[in-house]
């Protein structure tokens, strides 16, 4: 081959097509905040639906929403922001700790009034930040034994006597270890929920702000599993609320009202599936 033939650039040389990676394959919507309306307003039509069918289809049939969008798809399991999310609360959780020594006594379970001490049949707490110290070391460490056992590594130590060592080698092997955890269609899902709950609820903590939690027990009204409770300010009422948005009936129960249906239900007076 004669040199004025050749190429003048290596490179210049044609290559053979490269097939592009296939993408991956997506468990469904992303588990994320970003689906947050898509899953409210799905679940309220979901509701809607079954009480149609279990009046007999009587009356019109209740039509799904025209103006919801679709839901963003998971990468597997959460889209690529919600993603980066969980990972930001993962990496702050340490010092999501170290904040909450700073937490006054200002939720209800934290008021130790008498009055209050009388009426609830839970016994109130002297620092509600410990015990949401105590959580967050519970749920990194849980899940770390999670993930050591499903990648066959070897179990962790825990420094004793010092919960935020314990809690910071914990995050420190889930963050190494992120994509096996989050990638996961068995559990994935369950440890980013987990994991961003405990951070929002630390930063509502530490800004005085009401703490909500889910109660896992059916509403006395409609037999769902949608009550919400707000605790709010030392002093200042609460409240249990079953959430229509999600497929609850609505209504709102008082703290007065709620510890005595508590009563009532753990004391055996109140038979049927509540009870149960």
């Amino acid at each position: 081959m004669s040199r004025h033939t050749q190429p003048y650039w290596v490179h210049s040389e044609p290559e053979s097509d490269v097939e592009p990676e296939p993408p991956r394959p997506s468990f469904g919507p992303c588990e994320g905040p970003c689906n947050s309306k898509w899953r409210r307003e799905t679940s309220r039509y979901e509701k809607f639906l079954a009480d149609w069918q279990a009046h007999i289809f009587s009356g019109p049939e209740p039509a799904y929403p025209d103006d919801l969008d679709e839901p963003w798809p998971g990468d597997p399991v959460f889209c690529r922001r919600c993603t980066w999310r969980v990972r930001g609360a993962l990496r702050e959780l340490p010092q999501a700790y170290d904040a909450l020594k700073a937490v006054p006594l200002m939720t209800r379970s934290a008021s130790a009034d008498e009055e209050r001490r009388g009426r609830s049949d839970v016994p109130p707490s002297p620092s509600p930040g410990a015990d949401q110290q105590d959580a967050i070391v519970r749920l990194a460490c849980s899940w770390e034994d999670v993930l050591r056992q499903h990648l066959h590594h070897v179990s962790a130590t825990d420094a004793f006597g010092r919960p935020h060592a314990t809690l910071a080698a914990a995050v420190e092997y889930l963050n190494a270890n992120f994509a096996e955890i989050m990638e996961n269609g068995d559990f994935g899902a369950d440890f980013g929920r987990e994991v961003f709950s405990a951070y929002r609820t630390v930063v509502a903590m530490v800004k005085n702000k009401p703490v909500r939690k889910h109660l896992p027990a059916p509403c006395p009204s409609c037999d769902m599993l949608t009550l919400i409770q707000e605790e709010g300010i030392a002093g200042k009422p609460w409240y249990v609320e079953c959430v229509e948005r999600v497929g609850g009936c609505g209504r709102l129960y008082q703290e007065q009202e709620w510890s005595w249906l508590v009563q009532l239900l753990t004391g055996g007076h109140v038979q049927g599936s509540v009870a149960a």
